[in-house]
């Protein structure tokens, strides 16, 4: 199986930016993409080097300075780019092309995320998607995965994913597009590759529920426990925290009040919230669970109802 570092290794590095490639590169998958997409064969690939993500945890300063000049504003450009600096500086591979656009004429149909050649005259093109979505019941009793501010929908980013953006390279311009640089289109392996998270109803939850939550209220009754709101950048990787920086159950809940309540916009941002646990052995506060907590009147807007938006036809698993 692909997945090779589990979270208590990932934990174990020192620097957040080498665990959130850690976790790009070889943490658990969304979900698998099917067949002939499917990043099962990641192991084979991409094998895990633990020796190189030592070395950069070690010191992240060339991983830093790749990224400075990078739009890493948002999370999913972010995680591009941590898979960007994988395939241009392991030593692995010997050329990539990132964000290769495929034009007719003036129109632009697409563009490839990655294209990479390794040094066993292997070439591959790679999807790259890191989404959060959380569980939602529709009027029509239809399950959706629905973006934390409503932007977004599993199903319809699959669907592109699976019924465009792969199928672009045995397309005619896809073709002269890769071709000159990566060799027959044929002979160009091809993945997809899924991170982030998917939230079902017991790890999310409404402003105005934090009194009702099973899962939270087990966890806040608990001495052992503290809490964190993590901003979107510490949403790709599990977390650790200074005690400093940590708030008891009611403190956090006061923040979580005041953050929906003073807010003049009609739709205030998703929280995550984490809660941590002191670890003995790397003698640090670690990520325990992540919970979202969404506005009051989550979900809006026509992607939340199949009847105004429907379900795309290929649904992706999970």
């Amino acid at each position: 199986m692909y997945n090779h570092l589990s979270k208590q290794q990932v934990l174990g590095l020192k620097h957040q930016v080498a665990r959130d490639l850690a976790w790009s590169l070889w943490g658990p998958a969304l979900f698998l993409h099917p067949n002939p997409y499917s990043e099962i064969r990641q192991e084979h690939c991409f094998p895990l080097d633990r020796s190189w993500l030592t070395e950069i945890d070690q010191d992240p300063r060339k991983l830093l300075a790749y990224l400075k000049v990078k739009n890493t504003y948002l999370l999913g450009t972010y995680f591009e780019a941590l898979w960007q600096f994988y395939f241009s500086h392991h030593p692995s591979f010997n050329h990539c092309v990132c964000n290769l656009q495929v034009n007719d004429m003036q129109r632009t149909l697409g563009e490839f995320d990655v294209l990479v050649s390794d040094h066993h005259g292997q070439s591959f093109h790679i999807e790259l998607a890191c989404k959060f979505y959380l569980a939602w019941q529709d009027s029509q009793n239809t399950r959706l995965w629905i973006g934390p501010n409503c932007a977004d929908r599993l199903d319809i980013k699959f669907h592109k994913t699976n019924s465009h953006q792969l199928p672009l390279l045995k397309t005619d311009l896809g073709k002269q597009a890769c071709e000159p640089a990566f060799g027959p289109s044929e002979t160009i392996q091809q993945l997809a590759i899924w991170r982030g998270n998917a939230f079902y109803p017991s790890h999310w939850l409404r402003a105005n529920e934090l009194e009702y939550n099973q899962l939270l209220q087990e966890l806040g009754s608990r001495a052992n426990i503290l809490w964190f709101i993590a901003p979107k950048q510490l949403w790709l990787s599990p977390v650790t925290q200074d005690k400093k920086h940590l708030k008891s159950f009611s403190q956090i809940k006061q923040d979580i009040a005041e953050h929906f309540q003073h807010r003049q916009t009609k739709k205030p941002s998703t929280l995550m919230l984490i809660s941590l646990k002191y670890d003995k052995d790397n003698q640090q506060w670690q990520q325990h669970e992540a919970l979202l907590i969404t506005p009051n009147n989550w979900p809006y807007g026509k992607l939340a109802e199949s009847a105004l938006t429907p379900l795309r036809p290929c649904r992706p698993p999970l």
